[in-house]
């Protein structure tokens, strides 16, 4: 049967807002340039870390997530534009991160399914592009998933949750119908964030009918609690 409906978990790390930008000093706006540090392949000022040590952290704060558990593969969402011109080899930042969430992970493999053939990334000025352009942007690369018990796709940022659900729906589509979740760095606010939207650790529900323009997010509950009580283990 035709997919149809579609829901995926998807695991944040951060909350992302642009409501403090004139701020440098604001915790969120801190999180946020970090998350575009990663997003962009570049060093952050605030924390004095190169890309290379972003990635490691990322990767570091993430293995615990409970998308994780059992044997993985990992699915980067590959960049929503072009390669430029010029010779220089692409970096992929969540490539990048599903290698080293690879490492931290026992038995786990990055695998990249698909390349861009056409961009998709959002212009102010425009409407976001939809399910159907994401789709039809994907190029499968020819890898194969491994013998897995989770695939787990691995993306920077989450607004509506269309890139990210695009490549849960191509999935789908080529066949795999085991378990899928997503792993994202960070989650986008809104103009007006609840008091849940602005915690660290956060599971969210991405949800829609795959003929539709968009899909809708849920967040619905943290992941990793900081401020829980320790609790030791008498076993």
């Amino acid at each position: 049967m035709p997919l149809t409906q579609l829901t995926l978990d998807a695991y944040s790390l951060f909350p992302y807002s642009s409501l403090h930008k004139d701020d440098p000093r604001h915790l969120l706006e801190r999180m946020r340039r970090y998350v575009m540090a990663f997003k962009y392949g570049r060093g952050d000022e605030g924390t004095g870390r190169d890309f290379d040590e972003i990635v490691d952290d990322l990767a570091r704060q993430g293995w615990a997530c409970p998308a994780f558990d059992g044997t993985i593969a990992l699915v980067p969402v590959p960049p929503v534009d072009l390669p430029r011109g010029g010779g220089r080899p692409r970096l992929e930042p969540n490539w990048r991160l599903a290698q080293a969430l690879a490492q931290r992970l026992p038995g786990a493999q990055a695998v990249q399914m698909w390349t861009r053939t056409a961009n998709v990334g959002w212009a102010e000025d425009q409407a976001p592009p939809t399910l159907a352009e994401h789709l039809a942007s994907l190029a499968p690369t020819g890898a194969r998933l491994p013998a897995c018990d989770r695939v787990v796709l691995v993306h920077d940022l989450v607004t509506r949750g269309t890139e990210v659900f695009a490549c849960a729906i191509a999935l789908r589509e080529a066949g795999h119908a085991g378990p899928l979740a997503a792993f994202v760095v960070a989650q986008a606010t809104g103009r007006r964030p609840g008091p849940l939207q602005l915690k660290s650790f956060l599971v969210h529900r991405i949800e829609g009918a795959v003929s539709r323009g968009y899909p809708n997010r849920h967040d619905d509950d943290v992941w990793c609690e900081l401020d829980a009580p320790f609790k030791p283990d008498d076993h």
